[in-house]
This record gives structure tokens, C-alpha cells and sequence, in this order.
């Protein structure tokens, strides 16, 4: 439940410094696209649903701000150009690079990642 709450006020401060949120002109509504094959943030079930963390957190998030999400997942490369042309207002599990640092703008992560590396044992020759 941590992880809502922090969802919560990250999305908050987000659409407060980026003009989202203003007496003139509140929104109700925010398209956010993300990557759909990241599990357990991330996938579709057998009927081609979007499940996961992912979906729960911003369907807690719509129903606790009144703010309609409609969630869209798809290939990686298909989300960063929808959202690069603007057909998104939020991008989801956008991990941080130097690159992306210089055309995005991130909020603090709502959940950390701790990534393991595999390798072999046998020495190649």
C-alpha cells in the first residue's frame, strides 16, 4: 500500500509542476503508455488483458484523484514513439539513462528495481 501512496504523490507533484492540475483548467483525464511485457509489473492475460502491478497502481491512482487513466501497453519501441509524437501524457517504466535525462522529465521512482546478473562459471577460451 506504500507503493500507491507514493504513486499517488509523485503523480501529484507531476501534474502540479507541469500546469496538469490548474484552477482554469483541471483535468479529467491522462493517457499513460508503458511497455506490456514487463511482468509482474506488466503483461497480458490469456485474453490479452493488461494485468500487473502496473495496471493496479493506476487504477488505485484514477479512483482516488477522479482522474479517468486509460492505460496502453505495447511494444517498447511503438511506446516511446507514441509518446515522443505526443499521444501520451505519462510513460511508465521508463528507466532512467544520461540520454533520457536530456529529453525527459522523471519523477522519483514509485518502486526500486533490484536487477541480478547471471554468468557463466566456465571460463571461455
Amino acid at each position: 500500500m506504500a507503493t500507491v501512496f507514493r504513486l499517488l504523490a509523485i503523480i501529484a507533484t507531476l501534474m502540479l509542476t507541469t500546469g496538469w492540475a490548474t484552477a482554469a483548467q483541471p483535468r479529467d483525464s491522462v493517457t499513460v503508455l508503458t511497455d506490456d511485457t514487463y511482468p509482474p509489473y506488466i503483461f497480458r492475460n490469456e485474453k490479452g488483458e493488461l494485468q500487473g502491478i502496473v495496471p493496479d497502481l493506476w487504477h488505485v491512482w484514477s479512483e482516488r484523484t477522479g482522474i479517468k487513466v486509460t492505460l496502453v501497453g505495447g511494444d517498447w519501441g511503438e511506446i516511446q514513439r507514441r509518446f515522443n509524437s505526443g499521444e501520451g501524457d505519462v510513460i511508465d517504466n521508463l528507466f532512467r539513462t544520461e540520454a533520457r535525462d536530456r529529453i525527459y522529465r522523471f519523477s522519483e521512482p514509485y518502486a526500486l528495481v533490484d536487477v541480478p546478473l547471471n554468468y557463466s562459471k566456465k571460463k571461455k577460451r
